[in-house]
């Protein structure tokens, strides 16, 4: 009889996720006036992507990290402008604007196939200079690992991948079938809640960034996402990407925040064993919100990098 409970048991937390997202918005059914920006139709589903600044300039590409979708790099790309620089954001699938992604897991060849697919799509060929955001500094080194030839200039930010500190909470989640799947989806929208909150204390320029996560609260799609990609993306590392990347020879610059609790600046030091010509510094006082706490910190110690062809 035990089996047969723990049978039934297993089927009710199966349903969980099941019974959830079918209360919440798909995204390709959410109004286009709550996500501003543009629609490109890619093989793998809709993604939504912005250009910040002007129609000329050279190019960079921002890819965002786990969670928070492509706003939370405005203050910076705000600032990034006054340098001649075009900006081009664009949310990961299962977040922000974008679906949710068709039919594989959300490894770093999913997210690299996203980049890859949205540059091809708007036609840019070379000479990008590629940033990445926690998790989206992974999908940067990857692309730039594998297309070198198409980035002039790589900058990672809080680089996921490296060394990582996690919850608990996350840790049970990703290492537990089916039972961290269901509780994944049913603490989703009171842990973005939280995150919005902590970010919009913040004050500032951070406000747009915490009003973005509101909106991506009751979303279809959006734990599993984060979930499947903090399994098969984050967890394993990127180890022998960054050293590829090391091996092409590209500039790296890698900015890390000293009071982050998520990539705590210990990977600073083993970047440095990967990519022995990487340019790093650490901002004091950041956490790893950096882009929505120091736009100007980080700003600062970019404009002098950006302002020099490599």
């Amino acid at each position: 009889m035990v089996w047969i409970a723990l049978a039934l048991v297993a089927i009710a937390l199966a349903a969980v996720p099941v019974w959830v997202n079918a209360h919440r918005q798909a995204a390709t059914a959410m109004p286009q006036g709550s996500w501003p920006g543009k629609i490109a139709e890619l093989p793998q589903g809709k993604t939504r992507y912005r250009w910040i600044g002007g129609v000329r300039g050279p190019v960079i590409v921002a890819v965002h990290g786990l969670t928070t979708p492509s706003e939370v790099w405005e203050p910076l790309a705000q600032r990034l402008i006054t340098l001649g620089y075009r900006v081009l954001v664009y949310d990961l699938y299962g977040r922000g604007g974008s679906s949710n992604g068709r039919g594989r897991t959300q490894d770093l060849a999913f997210h690299v196939r996203q980049l890859t697919d949205l540059v091809n799509h708007l036609g840019l060929r070379d000479e990008l200079t590629l940033m990445g955001y926690s998790m989206g500094a992974q999908i940067a080194a990857g692309f730039a690992a594998a297309a070198p030839e198409r980035v002039q200039r790589l900058v990672l930010v809080a680089a996921s991948g490296i060394v990582v500190e996690e919850s608990a909470f996350d840790r049970f989640c990703r290492k537990t079938p089916l039972l961290g799947d269901g509780l994944q989806v049913v603490m989703s929208d009171q842990r973005q809640a939280e995150g919005a909150d902590r970010i919009r204390a913040l004050g500032g320029e951070a406000g747009p960034i915490a009003a973005a996560l509101d909106r991506q609260i009751g979303r279809r799609g959006y734990a599993e996402a984060v979930l499947s990609s903090r399994r098969a993306t984050i967890a394993p590392g990127s180890e022998d990407t960054y050293r590829a990347v090391a091996a092409t020879g590209l500039p790296v610059i890698a900015l890390w925040g000293e009071a982050d609790d998520t990539v705590p600046l210990a990977a600073m030091g083993r970047l440095t064993q990967w990519i022995r010509a990487a340019r790093q510094d650490s901002i004091p006082e950041a956490g790893h919100a950096l882009l929505a706490s120091h736009p100007d910190a980080i700003f600062d110690r970019l404009k002098p990098l950006l302002l020099t062809r490599p």
